[in-house]
């Protein structure tokens, strides 16, 4: 919050700080009381209702979306003078940047990140930092609150069916300091973004990373049966499992140097992996929430 404020300050700008607290306990509300911030509790789930709720409580025509574990950078202030500018002539834009990587990050993981950090396809931006006019935000009417997760990736969709541009600011430079640091962490991440393309049938049948990763799961399944019955079959599925994360990496990112294409490779094998289990993991959930319910009734 100080490096926001800060920044804020430097532009000239009147601006407010909500912060919404959805349930810490690591001491996050204490710190922001003690910033000039205006501060709300809620209980709302999921995030996109939180951040929902955000935006209800405030007042300003320009809405800037920063998760709590971003670290602004010096000049980032005076970049958004420019786009407030921008925003203020013409609000059709959706505009912010990828978080940038800390260095303590192990290298494997690293490669992914930073690969992402400076990836410029218009596909989306995420909340962790998105700017955007309230008049584009109401016009795409807010974040979809029956998602899970996901809720930025398909405001992005809807706002580009309507004509609203997708546009990565490299210049305006933000830190991201709780990526995960390890693979256990990693794939629970990635199983957590992947409920978001599970919650209606249209969403899973459109989601091209669901089918992918549904489908890498059950080549590795197939893999590990084909040991028992064909030598052939078991090197078909093994070249299958070896050479479609690398053609996945290469798709996404494209080659880049050994070192990183090798890391971003064994990176993909886990993201597939995880997106696809993913599938089971949000049925699982649902009945198991649809259980508590129907013990609730009884």
């Amino acid at each position: 919050m100080t490096s926001v404020s800060q920044e804020l300050i430097k532009a000239e700008f009147v601006f407010e700080i909500i912060v919404i607290d959805n349930g810490s306990t690591d001491g996050s509300d204490v710190v922001a009381k003690s910033h000039e911030t205006k501060f709300f509790y809620s209980d709302a789930h999921p995030i996109a209702a939180v951040r929902n709720f955000g935006v209800s409580m405030s007042q300003g025509q320009v809405l800037i979306f920063l998760d709590a574990d971003i670290v602004v950078q010096e000049g980032w202030g005076t970049m958004l003078r420019s786009v407030y500018n921008r925003l203020m002539e013409d609000d059709n834009l959706i505009t912010g940047s990828q978080p940038q990587v800390p260095d303590n990050i192990r290298p494997i993981l690293f490669s992914w990140y930073k690969s992402l950090a400076e990836d410029m396809r218009d596909t989306h931006l995420g909340t962790g930092h998105m700017i955007v006019s309230r008049n584009t935000f109401n016009k795409i009417g807010g974040f979809d609150q029956t998602l899970i997760t996901n809720e930025d990736f398909y405001f992005c969709i809807e706002a580009k069916k309507m004509g609203v541009t997708i546009e990565s600011n490299l210049g305006m430079k933000v830190f991201h300091l709780g990526y995960p640091n390890n693979l256990i962490d990693f794939i629970r991440r990635e199983i957590w973004h992947g409920l978001g393309d599970c919650n209606t049938w249209n969403r899973l049948l459109r989601s091209r990373i669901a089918w992918c990763g549904a489908l890498f799961v059950l080549l590795n399944i197939a893999l590990i049966f084909s040991v028992f019955f064909d030598f052939c079959l078991f090197f078909a599925f093994f070249l299958g499992v070896f050479f479609i994360p690398m053609a996945f990496n290469f798709f996404k990112f494209g080659f880049g140097n050994v070192r990183d294409f090798t890391y971003r490779s064994l990176i993909s094998f886990v993201y597939l992996f995880s997106r696809g289990i993913a599938l089971p993991a949000y049925f699982v959930r649902k009945n198991k929430f649809h259980h508590r319910a129907h013990k609730k009734d009884l």
